[in-house]
């Protein structure tokens, strides 16, 4: 299966904005689910696998926030680094709070200290 180039830009309402040349909705949700996945459980060989082949998926903005957000508010510090290396925006905001990703690691590392 061929993945497309971009995800589209966020709507206002966290929405994925589509037109008719844009991604299938399918691919793009099975996608997101997989490196999500692959994030939550700290897979940093899966998510260097899946955003190698589609570095322009880096700092895409999802619901969720880019996948730095994700991997900051799931407190996966390998692949957190691993971003990073790979060029992820540290001030890109997003995300339900339309926050930056520094702010959701602390916030994670609050949580977890309490």
């Amino acid at each position: 299966m061929k993945l497309p180039n971009h995800f589209p830009e966020p709507s206002p309402r966290g929405l994925l904005k589509r037109s008719a040349t844009e991604w299938p909705l399918k691919v793009e949700i099975e996608f997101g689910k997989k490196v999500r996945s692959a994030i939550k459980v700290d897979d940093v060989v899966g998510v260097t696998a899946l955003l190698d082949a589609h570095l322009d998926l880096l700092d895409v903005v999802t619901p969720f926030g880019t996948w730095l957000h994700v991997a900051a508010r799931a407190g996966s510090l390998g692949v957190t680094k691993k971003l990073v290396e790979m060029g992820a925006d540290l001030n890109k905001r997003g995300g339900t709070f339309d926050a930056g990703p520094l702010n959701l690691a602390a916030s994670y590392r609050a949580h977890r200290s309490c």
